[in-house]
C-alpha cells in the first residue's frame, strides 16, 4: 500500500518536475526574448538582400529570411552572453545579440551576408 501511494505521489510530483526541467532546458524567459526585425545584406551585387524576422524565447531562436525567390527558416540557440549559433536553410549562421541589436554573418556559395536586426517595439 505504501509503495502504491508513493508511486502515485511521484507520478504527480515527477511530472511537474519534468515539465519544469523541460521549460528550463527550452530556455524559459531570457534577456533577448521578443521579436527581432531587420535585413541581411551582401556586398556582392548578384546576391540579393533579405528581410529577416526572428523570435527569441529563452534560448530558442526561430525565424525566416525572406529573399525574392526563397524564404529559408532560421533555427538556432542563443546563450546567456548573447552569442548565437544557428542554421539558415542548411547553411551555418553565427552572430551576437545585445540589449537591442543583433549582428551576424552567413554564407552560401560565393555570397556572404551581414545580418542586422533590432528588437521590435511593443505596441
Amino acid at each position: 500500500m505504501w509503495f502504491a501511494n508513493e508511486a502515485r505521489a511521484c507520478r504527480f510530483d515527477c511530472s511537474n518536475a519534468a515539465a519544469d526541467a523541460v521549460q528550463r532546458w527550452a530556455g524559459g524567459s531570457g534577456p533577448f526574448d521578443g521579436t527581432w526585425i531587420g535585413s541581411a545584406t551582401s556586398t556582392v551585387a548578384q546576391c540579393k538582400s533579405a528581410r529577416v524576422t526572428v523570435t527569441v524565447e529563452g534560448t530558442v531562436v526561430l525565424g525566416q529570411a525572406q529573399f525574392a525567390n526563397d524564404a529559408p527558416n532560421i533555427n538556432g540557440t542563443v546563450r546567456e552572453d548573447g552569442t548565437f549559433g544557428a542554421t539558415i536553410g542548411w547553411q551555418p549562421f553565427t552572430g551576437k545579440f545585445s540589449a537591442d541589436g543583433f549582428e551576424g554573418m552567413f554564407k552560401n556559395g560565393d555570397c556572404e551576408w551581414k545580418m542586422l536586426l533590432q528588437r521590435g517595439r511593443n505596441p
